[in-house]
């Protein structure tokens, strides 16, 4: 009866070591499953996005127009100013 108690006796200690160390795996696993998941919802949110890019471009155009239309605006008060010189 003695060796089936000592052998009871080890195995639970291996089960326990083995339960133990798949705990602390499990622990290490889930710490770094965290960090990655929270590592790409940062990256998501700063990530540039389609929306962004169409919004971008819409407002480089507007100010592009803007900034002809201004250029325009001038140089046709130029030539009026010309032109009223040249037929006075």
């Amino acid at each position: 009866m003695g060796n089936y108690e000592q052998l009871f006796s080890e195995t639970k200690s291996q089960v326990q070591t083995a339960i133990a160390n798949i705990e602390q795996e499990q622990a290490r696993v889930s710490k770094e499953t965290q960090w990655r998941v929270t590592d790409c919802e940062r990256l998501l949110e700063t990530r540039v996005n389609e929306t962004y890019v169409k919004d971008y471009v819409k407002s480089i155009q507007q100010q592009l127009l803007e900034k002809v239309t201004e250029i325009m605006l001038i140089n046709l008060d130029k030539l009026k100013l010309i032109r009223h010189v040249i037929y006075i």
